[in-house]
């Protein structure tokens, strides 16, 4: 008798043998439906940047792309007042392959201007927007 059999009587143990042969099989089962069919993601991932574009050659072209998007009627909260005067810096992160516009107010007497600020992650090799915060 199996190890199942003297713990659990004779029918105890078969059904749990059964039990676990059939669990068994399900998994497997799963398993391969897993790798045969995989998920299917229609979403745009952007995760491998194509370095051989360069959409977006250089700062000012990103800044000034991301002045235009923000100025618009239709950027919602992340509008830019027209009546404030901003200044930008643009920093390009290699490893993204983006480039990171932040806009921020300049007040004539160094205060500081509270949610004013805007910061727009831009792709250099297809020119998308991929994080935007305020």
């Amino acid at each position: 008798m199996g190890m199942c059999g003297n713990l659990f009587g004779d029918e105890k143990g078969k059904f749990l043998n059964l039990c676990l042969g059939i669990s068994s099989i399900i998994i497997l089962l799963l398993i391969l439906t897993i790798f045969l069919y995989g998920p299917k993601c229609e979403r745009m991932h952007f995760d491998n940047a194509d370095r051989t574009k360069n959409v977006i050659a250089n700062a000012e072209i990103a800044q000034k792309i991301v002045e235009i998007h923000l100025y618009r009627e239709d950027a919602g909260i992340l509008r830019l007042n027209e009546e404030l005067d901003y200044k930008a810096d643009v920093d390009f992160d290699e490893q993204n392959y983006e480039w990171i516009v932040h806009f921020y107010v300049d007040l004539p007497d160094g205060r500081a201007a509270l949610d004013s600020g805007r910061t727009i992650w831009i792709r250099r090799d297809d020119g998308r927007a991929t994080n935007i915060a305020r």
